[in-house]
């Protein structure tokens, strides 16, 4: 028998790499803005991780936000987020992480609160009507 039969059935393994348990680092410099008729506008800074996969964008009622307490927006790779289903009138809180390749999720972002304010006016009266008297003068128009 020659070597080469002897060693043909020998399998080399190569060295087993660790799992990667790091998590990337948490995304800076947050910033929300809400625009009437558009929604909240978020935007963050870019993590410098080779292994970044995506960030995770987070709405909460809470000001003492967590991942578990909180909504998950979405999942982009993006560095900025337009949440439009804001509701007017609501006080709410965004928070975002980083995630690598491997599933680790970084810490959230500092959180940003944003007050949905309603900039939609209400339509015109239509149907205007007035009249007079003594006691002075009434104003009636049609219900929207």
């Amino acid at each position: 028998m020659t070597v080469a039969a002897l060693l043909a059935p020998l399998v080399i393994a190569s060295p087993a790499q660790a799992a990667d348990t790091t998590a990337p680092s948490k995304p800076s410099s947050l910033a929300a803005a809400y625009y009437g008729g558009v929604g909240t506008v978020l935007t963050w800074g870019k993590v410098s991780a080779s292994d970044l996969k995506a960030y995770r964008v987070y709405r909460s009622t809470s000001s003492s936000m967590t991942a578990a307490n909180s909504t998950l927006l979405s999942e982009t790779t993006a560095i900025k987020f337009t949440d439009a289903a804001a509701a007017a009138g609501a006080k709410l809180y965004y928070s975002v992480s980083a995630v690598d390749t491997s599933g680790n999720a970084s810490a959230l972002s500092s959180s940003k609160s944003i007050t949905a304010t309603d900039t939609t006016k209400p339509s015109s009266p239509s149907s205007l009507k007035a009249s007079a008297s003594a006691a002075g003068i009434a104003l009636d128009w049609k219900d929207n």
